[in-house]
C-alpha cells in the first residue's frame, strides 16, 4: 500500500509548507516603521521572510506532487488487479 504511505507523506509536506508560509507571512505583516537601525533590521527580516514564503510553496508544490504520483500509483494498482 505505498500509495496510502505516499499520500500521507505528501499530506503531511503540505501541511508543514503550509504551516511555514503562515508563519512567514505572520513576520512580513509585523514588519513595521521604525528608526534607522530599526528599519535595517526590519529590512534582513523581511528578505528572510520573503525566502520562507517562496521555500514553503515550493515544499506544497512538491508534496502535492507526491500525493498525485501516489494517487497514480494506487490506481496503476486498482487497474491491474481488476
Amino acid at each position: 500500500m505505498a500509495g496510502i504511505s505516499l499520500t500521507q507523506i505528501g499530506s503531511s509536506g503540505i501541511q508543514s509548507g503550509l504551516e511555514q508560509a503562515q508563519r512567514a507571512a505572520q513576520d512580513i505583516a509585523r514588519v513595521g516603521a521604525g528608526d534607522a537601525d530599526q528599519q535595517n533590521s526590519s529590512l534582513n527580516s523581511l528578505v528572510e521572510s520573503s525566502v520562507d514564503l517562496l521555500q514553503a510553496k515550493n515544499q506544497v508544490q512538491a508534496s502535492a506532487q507526491v500525493v498525485n504520483a501516489g494517487d497514480e500509483m494506487l490506481g496503476t494498482i486498482i487497474d491491474t488487479i481488476a
